[in-house]
């Protein structure tokens, strides 16, 4: 990703426009996973705080 972003910036775009192709790219990537396995799972465990003691120190 990093030599696409540099390959693009180097060819006169702009770093935001640079930027967003490679968010658009990894978009891409990811949609291609799950086409490729429905049954991805991202996250098999939810990890919350919220009835950690650790959130009411504040």
């Amino acid at each position: 990703m990093r030599a696409f972003y540099r390959r693009l910036v180097e060819a006169g775009k702009l770093k935001k426009i640079a930027l967003i192709a490679v968010m658009r790219q990894m978009l891409h990537a990811a949609l291609n996973l799950l086409a490729a396995n429905p049954n991805f799972v991202l996250v098999r465990e939810h990890r919350c705080f919220c009835n950690s003691p650790l959130r009411n120190l504040g």
